[in-house]
C-alpha cells in the first residue's frame, strides 16, 4: 500500500483521549473530565477532524501500558488506521517513569500518527524532541507534586493529625476538618471491658471475644493499639508502592487524646501480659519429642492437629495429646495420656501399614518419587519452565509495543519448536519403575517389630512416609480409648480406612493421666 493510499484511508480520522489519574478526580463536581472534554471538542472543531472514538481513562499516566483500552489504541496506531490522537495536553497521553515508556512515542513516529493538542499538531518525525521534553517535564512535575504532597502529609502527622482516610480502630473517631480525635460508643466500652478482662488475668482471646462482642480475630489488634493510651504512632512509610519500617528517629509518637481511654501504666502492663501470654502448650518436635506420634495425629471431630500438652503433678511432668481446637472453643475432644495412646497405636501400626499390599504400594510410590527427583528429569523441567517464561516475556513485550505482531509470531514459533524438542528428550529418558523385593523385606521387618523399635527410629519412619492418623478419643477418666478412623501417607497420596478400637484394659496406663 502506498503512502498516498494510506493517507486517503486515514483521512482526518482521530480518537479523543480523556484521562484523569484517580477515581476521585473523575467524580461529579470535579472539573478534570469536563474541562478536558471541552478542550478536545474545541480542538476537533478548529482542525476540522473526523472523530471516530473517545476513550476515557481513570488511570495514572505513568502506568498507561497496563491499561487494556490504551493498548487497543496503540494497536490502531500501529495499524496506521488513524490520522492522530487528540488530547487536551501532552501529559494526558503519558508521563514516563522509565525510558521504556517512550515506546508509545515510537509507535506514533513509525506510522506518522499525529498528536494533536491545544498547542497544535505534533508530528513525531520532526517534533520528536519537543514532545519528549514536554513528556519529561510532565513526569518531573508529577514527581514534584508527589514529593510536596508527602511532605505536607508528614507535617500533619507530626502535628498529631491523620492525613489519610479510613484505618480507624474500634471506638475511635477522627474529625478531619477540625483535626480532633475522640472516643465513641459503643466501641469504647467494648475496648475498656477487653482491657479489664486482660488485666484481671483472662488471656484467652476467645473468652474476651465472647464477653465483649469484639471478633476473636480482632482482639489482639485492639489490645495492642496505642490510640487507646492516647498516642498516635506511625512506624511505617511508603517507599514507592511498598510499605517499609521507619528508622527509629523517624517514628512519630504524638499524644492526641487526653484523658486516654486506658491509663498509660495499665496499657504498658497489658503489653507485658500479651508478650508473656502462654501459648496453647509446649510443642516439642523432632526425633527427641517425648511421644512417638507427636505431629502425626489429627482430630476426627474438628480436623485440628493433636499437640502435646504438658501437665505437672507432685513435681513430675506428664505429657498428653490434646486437640488444638480446644483452646479456641471449636472442639470439645477429650485429651489422653501420651504413653497410653502410644501403646495403643504401636499395636495398630503393623496392622494398618505392615500388610504386603500396603508395603508394595509404599515402595513403588517411594521409588517413583526418587525417579521424579532424577537430575536429568529436573533439567528437563527447568528447561520447560524457562521456555514458558520466555513465552510470557515475549507476550509482555508485544503488549508494551516493543515487538510487532510478526516478530511475536516468529518468537512464539521458535519457542514451540524448542518445547517439542525438550519433550521428546524427556520421553526418551523416561523409564519404568520396578519393584525392589529387598526393600519390601526390610520394610516388612521394620513394621513387624514396630513396638520394639526405639522411639527415634519410629519417628524417622513416620516422618519419611508422612503418616497422618485421624483419631478420636473416648472413654472415662483413666480408661480412655483411641480410635483410628483413617491413615494417610504423603508418599502414597491415598488413604487407608480403618475402624479399630483396641481394648484399653490390657494396655498400660499412666498414673498421671488424670485429665480434665
Amino acid at each position: 500500500m502506498s503512502d498516498r493510499q494510506t493517507e486517503q484511508e486515514r483521512g482526518r480520522r482521530v480518537v479523543a483521549l480523556v484521562r484523569v489519574s484517580t477515581e476521585g478526580q473523575a467524580a461529579e463536581g470535579r472539573m478534570g473530565l469536563s474541562a478536558q472534554r471541552a478542550a478536545v471538542e474545541k480542538i476537533i472543531a478548529e482542525h476540522a477532524l473526523d472523530l471516530v472514538d473517545t476513550i476515557e481513562l481513570h488511570h495514572s499516566g505513568a502506568r498507561m501500558l497496563e491499561e487494556p483500552r490504551f493498548l487497543c489504541l496503540l494497536e490502531r496506531v500501529e495499524a496506521s488506521e488513524l490520522y492522530g490522537v487528540v488530547v487536551s495536553d501532552a501529559d494526558r497521553l503519558m508521563r514516563p517513569e522509565s525510558l521504556a515508556d517512550y515506546a508509545i512515542l515510537e509507535a506514533f513516529r513509525k506510522t506518522d500518527t499525529k498528536i494533536i493538542t491545544s498547542a497544535g499538531v505534533r508530528d513525531l518525525i520532526v517534533d520528536r524532541l519537543p514532545v519528549m521534553l514536554q513528556a519529561e517535564f510532565a513526569a518531573y512535575e508529577r514527581e514534584a507534586i508527589r514529593r510536596r504532597t508527602q511532605r505536607a502529609k508528614e507535617i500533619l502527622r507530626r502535628q498529631g493529625r491523620k492525613p489519610e482516610g479510613g484505618g480507624l480502630p474500634r471506638g475511635v473517631a477522627y474529625d478531619s476538618k477540625a483535626g480532633k480525635w475522640s472516643y465513641v460508643q459503643p466501641g469504647a466500652s467494648q475496648v475498656r471491658a477487653a482491657f479489664d478482662l486482660l488485666l484481671g488475668g483472662e488471656t484467652s482471646y476467645a473468652e474476651i471475644s465472647r464477653q465483649t462482642g469484639i471478633p476473636a480475630s480482632s482482639v489482639r489488634t485492639v489490645l495492642r493499639h496505642p490510640l487507646y493510651a492516647g498516642r498516635y504512632e506511625v512506624r511505617c512509610r511508603y517507599q514507592g508502592h511498598e510499605r517499609v519500617p521507619r528508622a527509629p528517629d523517624e517514628i512519630i509518637n504524638e499524644t492526641v487524646l487526653d484523658p486516654p481511654l486506658i491509663a498509660p501504666d495499665d496499657f504498658e502492663r497489658a503489653q507485658l501480659m500479651l508478650r508473656d501470654r502462654r501459648r496453647p502448650g509446649p510443642r516439642p518436635r523432632g526425633l527427641d519429642a517425648p511421644a512417638t506420634y507427636a505431629e502425626h495425629l489429627v482430630c476426627a471431630q474438628c480436623g485440628y492437629r493433636l499437640w502435646l500438652v504438658e501437665s505437672r503433678k507432685a513435681g513430675k511432668v506428664y505429657w498428653q495429646y490434646g486437640c488444638g481446637g480446644r483452646r479456641s472453643g471449636r472442639c470439645d475432644a477429650l485429651q489422653i495420656s501420651a504413653p497410653q495412646a502410644d501403646a495403643m497405636l504401636d499395636a495398630l501400626v503393623p496392622e494398618l501399614l505392615g500388610t504386603p499390599e500396603t508395603l508394595e504400594e509404599i515402595v513403588l510410590a517411594t521409588m517413583a518419587v526418587q525417579h521424579r527427583r532424577d537430575p536429568q528429569r529436573r533439567r528437563h523441567h527447568e528447561a520447560l519452565a524457562a521456555l514458558h517464561a520466555r513465552r510470557r516475556r515475549a507476550q509482555h513485550l508485544y503488549e508494551e509495543g516493543l515487538l510487532t505482531l510478526d516478530e511475536l509470531r516468529d518468537d512464539l514459533g521458535e519457542i514451540d519448536r524448542e518445547v517439542r524438542r525438550v519433550e521428546r528428550q524427556q520421553r526418551a529418558k523416561s523409564r519404568k519403575v520396578e519393584l525392589d523385593d529387598g526393600v519390601v523385606r526390610d520394610l516388612a521387618l521394620t513394621f513387624g517389630c514396630w513396638a520394639f523399635l526405639p522411639r527415634a527410629n519410629q519417628r524417622v519412619v513416620l516422618r519419611d512416609f508422612g503418616v497422618r492418623m485421624v483419631v478420636a478419643v473416648a472413654g472415662r477418666r483413666r480408661k480412655r480409648e483411641i480410635t483410628v478412623s483413617s491413615v494417610a501417607l504423603d508418599t502414597l497420596q491415598m488413604e487407608r480406612k480403618a475402624a479399630v478400637v483396641p481394648g484399653s484394659e490390657h494396655l498400660p496406663t499412666d498414673s498421671g493421666d488424670g485429665i480434665r
